[in-house]
């Protein structure tokens, strides 16, 4: 009889955080939630068209130049960015991207983040 073994594969929180930053940066790739399309055009008009005391970012880090900036990850996906997302119409889809990948930086790499619930 053949036994069976459970593998379980997985990359480091920190990687898997550059992997959805660079999905999202790449023109040449297309992602859609629903039948809407998930675009970085909508932070390059946050750059353009708010005040950067608002939001904190600069074209640098939604540019894939460094495809290993974690510190761009943590940017994009900012409470600062995402509240300024709030005012830009159509930018919904972009929102859910980056509120996913500000997740999985608050539950796996922050250390401030609490691990028992009250």
């Amino acid at each position: 009889m053949r036994v069976r073994h459970l593998v379980f594969c997985f990359q480091d929180p920190v990687h898997l955080c550059i992997k959805i930053r660079n999905r999202l940066l790449y023109q040449s790739a297309s992602m859609m939630i629903g039948n809407r399309e998930i675009s970085v055009s909508i932070l390059f008009d946050l750059i353009n068209n708010q005040s950067k005391l608002i939001h904190g970012l600069v074209k640098t880090e939604v540019r894939p130049n460094d495809k290993k900036n974690f510190g761009s990850c943590v940017k994009i996906s900012s409470d600062d960015v995402l509240s300024a997302l709030d005012d830009i119409s159509g930018s919904y889809t972009i929102q859910l991207y980056l509120r996913l990948l500000r997740s999985i930086i608050l539950a796996y790499i922050e250390r401030s983040t609490s691990s028992t619930i009250d």
